[in-house]
């Protein structure tokens, strides 16, 4: 299998590894080597199934003046389940300790637990693995982390991956329609715009002009930027699921308002009110939202690829 990627998994700027956590609990009885046979004999499934997650997405023709073609290329070997053992490693945060501090990112250092940075630094490497796997044993529990490229798969395709994943953990066979879907020729999958196509009004916010950007004072020297903190918000599922009913309020079917949509407008509603007091009444406000499209280009749900393409909304900030 030698696939050319579809067009959305073209974009030179989608070269980065997207990461999922899962935690779970052990007790002390719980056999580490079950769960790690477990695991790789689910992957090992997993690739029977849908091979080009043992791949590399590979870049090649890229230039100057060309950004390359991506695709699937065969590894000389596919790397099964990477297996980090830091029960005894110091510093490493406990299951007992993640609880207590209700999971924070920042005990989730991704040198540790991913088997790859999200952002790859410096120069873009011309060839990456699809998919990783790194299964961390911590002192009462289990850190999951699967590692997708983002040219092949968004969240959505990552997380129906994982999906099956599952699946194939507890040795359940994959349907023909997950198969299909999953295995899907990609170079044409999404139909392309013909000449008769005009741009129009729909690309605006996509394309920067430089005559209208701001220019920057070279004389002036820049004002220090505030102290920022990192700071977490928690949200129960009963205060989502209200906050999901007030903004359905406002939307008549068949328009639909999903629990993110309305947390996304909730956030950005709190954001803006925190600037307010140093924008002008008139200033302006954009947010992007990105946005699973694939029923819109006649794809199945469970397609992997990326079909996803973000909705910008602007609105003054009072």
């Amino acid at each position: 299998m030698e696939d050319i990627l579809d067009i959305f998994g073209q974009q030179p700027f989608f070269t980065i590894n997207t990461q999922i956590c899962f935690i779970f609990g052990t007790s002390e009885a719980s056999s580490h080597n079950a769960i790690i046979n477990t695991l790789t004999s689910g992957l090992e499934r997993l690739y029977g199934g849908f091979p080009w997650l043992a791949y590399d997405v590979t870049n090649e023709g890229s230039g100057p003046d060309n950004t390359g073609i991506y695709k699937f290329t065969k590894p000389s070997k596919a790397l099964g389940i990477i297996v980090k053992d830091l029960r005894d490693v110091i510093g490493t945060p406990t299951m007992e300790n993640l609880r207590q501090a209700r999971y924070p990112m920042s005990l989730l250092d991704e040198s540790i637990f991913a088997p790859c940075n999200t952002f790859t630094g410096g120069k873009k490497p011309t060839s990456a693995p699809a998919f990783l796997t790194q299964a961390n044993l911590i002192s009462g529990g289990l850190i999951l982390t699967f590692v997708a490229q983002h040219n092949t798969m968004d969240m959505t395709g990552q997380a129906h991956m994982i999906s099956l994943f599952s699946k194939a953990c507890h040795g359940e066979p994959f349907t023909d329609e997950e198969l299909s879907s999953g295995n899907a020729v990609r170079h044409n999958i999404v139909p392309l715009l013909d000449e008769s196509w005009a741009p129009g009004p729909e690309l605006e916010p996509f394309i920067l002009d430089p005559a209208n950007s701001p220019t920057t004072n070279t004389n002036t020297e820049a004002p220090q930027p505030p102290m920022c903190t990192w700071a977490y918000v928690n949200f129960t599922a009963s205060s989502l699921e209200q906050l999901k009913s007030k903004s359905l309020e406002s939307v008549r079917p068949p328009k639909y308002v999903s629990t993110d949509d309305a947390l996304t407008a909730f956030v950005w509603q709190s954001v803006t009110r925190a600037r307010i007091p140093r924008l002008e009444i008139l200033s302006r406000s954009t947010i992007a939202r990105a946005v699973n499209v694939r029923k819109h280009v006649g794809i199945s749900p469970t397609y992997p690829g990326p079909i996803q393409v973000s909705a910008y909304t602007t609105l003054t900030v009072q």
